[in-house]
């Protein structure tokens, strides 16, 4: 199912969903759209479409779930997720494709394109959102949980450079706040919004009674959150699951008009 949708300079559509092969599990799809809508962009991937598989598990259990669309200012599309390890643990997982929508070799640490990140055997992770800093370094929010205490969940937010490594400025790569008063739940970063020196972000809170949302700010240096200020609104608790259903027509659930129903 379609999860993301953005539009570069030159006015096309890019969709980010998830799709499924019976062989391999679920994997990311990008689809690019042509500016008018009249078809898909046949100079992007094969046939307007790009698939992604990150290989986190064995097929056919493998779960890739994408969330996060970014473009950079060059027409590089950045993605972000999540799936399963063999130990049924979240792992971060993060992508870029060239603007021909092949996968750019001098991103991530294997030289394919690719980021996947594993916190180790008792933790996993998500990336729920990412953003573009000025200067194309890509911050990323989500939560992180240690699953030998699998109701305590963390908020979380680092940096990638812009050649894909976790960026070692940023406390590490990634740092992890413990909301106040932590409750059984799933807490964690849901948007994050990058300036030329903090990332900002909103995190969802479970609450006992009533879901609230947050918002915290990040230094650049260190990744250390100088501003938690207290509640600032209601939020609706968002359902984590990873796609399984193949969109034959992905752009239908975004784009609803010339010719397209």
């Amino acid at each position: 199912c379609a999860t993301r949708i953005a539009q570069q300079q030159d006015g096309k559509f890019v969709v980010l969903e998830g799709a499924h092969d019976p062989y391999y599990g679920d994997y990311v799809l990008v689809t690019r759209v042509k500016a008018d809508l009249s078809a898909l962009d046949s100079a992007f991937g094969s046939g307007g479409q790009s698939k992604i598989a990150f290989s986190a598990n064995v097929p056919p259990n493998n779960t890739d779930a994408p969330v996060a669309l970014a473009i950079q200012v060059d027409g590089c599309i950045v993605t972000g997720g999540y799936g399963d390890d063999a130990n049924k643990n979240y792992v971060m997982e993060f992508a870029r494709l060239l603007p021909n929508g092949q996968l750019d070799s001098s991103f991530g640490d294997h030289g394919d394109g690719r980021l996947l990140h594993s916190a180790g055997s008792v933790r996993s992770t998500t990336v729920d959102d990412i953003a573009i800093t000025p200067d194309q370094r890509i911050v990323f929010g989500g939560s992180f949980r240690d699953t030998s205490d699998p109701d305590n969940y963390f908020e979380m937010v680092g940096r990638l450079t812009s050649a894909g490594a976790f960026d070692k400025g940023f406390a590490g790569g990634f740092t992890i706040y413990e909301p106040a008063n932590q409750v059984t739940g799933g807490a964690g970063v849901r948007r994050v919004l990058a300036t030329a020196d903090s990332v900002i972000a909103v995190a969802y809170i479970p609450g006992r009674t009533t879901p609230t949302s947050r918002i915290s700010k990040s230094r650049d240096s260190i990744g250390q959150a100088t501003k938690f200020p207290t509640s600032v609104g209601r939020a609706a608790p968002m359902r984590r699951s990873p796609p399984t259903t193949t969109m034959t027509t992905p752009t239908r659930a975004f784009l609803r008009r010339a010719g397209w129903s």
